[in-house]
């Protein structure tokens, strides 16, 4: 049986810039491109949100690991890798910051020194060249509709008057 289901990429919003891009959520497509499209359709229909990022989930190498490990793609070469760090159970995980390594073990191993000193759950590592990444000059046309979208809770439509006024009055039509 053949998977027809599209690649999956992990999604990193960003709700204000002077903090970290987090992680709130997947979603499936068939590129990075549409990934990007689609992460905003689906996790910025509501304020903040100034950048988003999606990473594809087969780019990312894991500490500690889980299932086999990744292959790293062609000869050991220096490139940038970008870190992501979950700090507890309860908490997503986070952009950490970008470090160079020849391959992918080399670039976990790194990150782990180097967060030893705060504690953690899980490490991630990818190449930051996998990250599709949504660009500051289209902020405000990205995830500028946004802003005059007013969160509501249900409460304020009053459905259930409504619905008492409709009850009563085929009650009465019927008497």
């Amino acid at each position: 049986m053949n998977d027809t289901q599209w690649p999956r990429f992990y999604v990193f919003k960003q709700d204000a810039t002077d903090g970290p891009h987090q992680n709130c959520g997947s979603i499936h497509a068939p590129d990075g491109e549409m990934a990007l499209l689609n992460a905003r359709d689906v996790f910025v229909r509501r304020p903040p949100c100034v950048s988003l990022w999606v990473l594809p989930a087969d780019a990312i190498h894991r500490h500690p690991p889980s299932g086999p490990p990744l292959k790293d793609h062609g000869k050991p070469r220096p490139r940038a890798y970008a870190v992501f760090v979950k700090a507890d159970h309860r908490q997503p995980h986070h952009f950490a910051g970008e470090l160079e390594a020849d391959t992918a073990q080399e670039a976990l191993d790194q990150a782990v020194s180097e967060q030893a000193h705060s504690s953690w759950v899980e490490l991630w590592v990818a190449p930051a060249s996998q990250l599709v990444r949504s660009d500051r000059e289209d902020a405000d046309a990205w995830f500028g509709p946004a802003d005059d979208k007013p969160y509501r809770h249900g409460s304020f439509y009053h459905t259930e008057s409504a619905m008492r006024k409709l009850m009563s009055a085929s009650a009465d039509d019927e008497a």
